[in-house]
């Protein structure tokens, strides 16, 4: 039997998951790699149907590396709580941000799951973010990556103390470019793949398609007005647009971006780019790393690829919080994910409902 520290990797068959099994073996752990089966549709033609499926990678990477995999069926609870919140959300008039939901609820409540049958202290992943112990605090703080323009710390705020505890992030040291070169010396495969940039289990780039196959009589066209109500167009199904939107509209004027999404009369406004900026942002659902004192100032992040903004945050109802910036925040966006920080640190995510001035 082995002395050695037993810890469980998230493994997709990417790079990144890759080389986290890899690190920590060569740290001293006893490695078992975990691949959950989570969306598998059909390959396209032409290369697509060539690629090796994740599973088939993932056990490529297994091997390479030298630990063992176990592949977990997650299919029907990915299903049931990740997919169909994200088709409800798009008919909902709402932008969906199912990575943020999926960590918590699915994959890191797997490999909990899993570690705790198996009696492993640890569970890791090739996500690029750090945790920390705050002794004085007696807590685990979830912080930014070192490489800021590859961090995922933004889809990991809905994380609670209990999966923190036992966490850990290979990769939160280090750059992308340092990974895939010590990846490639190892001579794992998967360090010359192309990695996939879009949501694991839409099987176009066009998410429209996704709702289309799995809500028959989704595709219903509605006006496209103006703040003013005056109609300016037709709209294709306000699943196809989000907030910000420029892009696609087909009026015939230049100048017009989607504003905002009124589900409850399928319609979508649309109008100058100027009607985008708000100060203000209601959030809910939050869920805060750490104590906090109401109000308090901070920065916040309302979109993943977007800047952190100087903010503060006060309670107004309930688990409903409203944030206000120092300065006005473009196409802030109901169903995206809030995360706020204080310098590289994480201290609370939640659900946007909302924009106001």
């Amino acid at each position: 039997m082995s002395n050695k520290e037993k810890v469980l990797v998230a493994m997709s068959g990417g790079v990144d998951s890759s080389f986290a099994a890899a690190s920590l073996q060569k740290q001293g752990f006893e490695v078992i790699g975990v691949h959950f089966l989570l969306w598998r549709p059909e390959p396209g033609p032409g290369k697509d149907r060539e690629a090796p499926s994740p599973e088939q990678s993932a056990k490529t990477s297994a091997e390479q590396v030298g630990i063992d995999l176990r592949v977990v069926d997650l299919r029907e609870k990915f299903r049931s709580r990740i997919v169909e919140y994200f088709l409800n959300d798009y008919l909902a008039g709402r932008t969906p941000n199912p990575c943020s939901i999926c960590n918590p609820k699915i994959k890191f409540a797997a490999l909990l799951e899993l570690a705790g049958e198996m009696g492993a202290r640890h569970i890791a992943s090739g996500h690029y973010a750090r945790v920390i112990f705050d002794a004085c605090g007696s807590e685990y703080q979830l912080l930014e990556a070192n490489d800021k323009s590859k961090d995922q710390s933004y889809f990991l705020a809905m994380l609670g103390q209990n999966v923190l505890s036992r966490l850990v992030f290979p990769l939160g040291e280090m750059k992308k470019s340092e990974v895939k070169k010590d990846a490639a010396a190892l001579g794992l495969e998967s360090a010359s793949r192309e990695e996939s940039q879009d949501v694991c289990f839409v099987f176009s780039k066009n998410y429209a398609d996704l709702i289309e196959a799995h809500r028959p009589g989704a595709e219903k066209s509605g006006d496209a007005v103006d703040i003013s109500g005056n109609k300016i167009g037709v709209h294709k199904g306000i699943y196809r647009y989000t907030i910000g939107q420029h892009r696609g509209l087909a009026m015939n004027r230049p100048d017009l971006f989607v504003i905002a999404i009124d589900a409850a009369n399928n319609r979508i406004v649309v109008d100058q780019e100027k009607h985008l900026f708000h100060r203000k942002m209601k959030v809910s659902g939050m869920n805060w790393m750490t104590p906090l004192n109401f109000p308090f100032d901070c920065r916040a992040k309302i979109r993943y690829r977007f800047e952190k903004a100087q903010c503060r945050v006060e309670r107004v109802e309930g688990d409903a919080f409203v944030a206000t910036f120092s300065a006005a925040q473009r196409a802030i966006t109901p169903g995206q994910s809030a995360v706020f920080y204080r310098e590289d640190r994480v201290i609370g995510g939640g659900w946007i409902e909302r924009a106001f001035d």
